[in-house]
């Protein structure tokens, strides 16, 4: 279940077009395939994750202007 809901919460983030969301999407996905003891599927998504927090922009859900 909880796969489920991060893969959509993945696509709705996508979807957005929000960098903080796509981050965000991404470590959800490593952390549940970690957990769930599939590590080989969670480093490609905990890196990416990593990468994008190297992106200076900030989320406009998270941080309205």
């Amino acid at each position: 279940m909880a796969d489920e809901l991060s893969q959509q919460f993945f696509r709705l983030a996508s979807h957005q077009h929000d960098v903080t969301l796509v981050q965000e999407g991404y470590m959800d996905l490593g952390l549940i395939a970690y957990y769930r003891g599939d590590p080989v599927t969670a480093g490609p998504h905990l890196e990416q994750s990593l990468r994008l927090c190297d992106t200076p922009q900030l989320s406009t859900a998270l941080f309205p202007r």
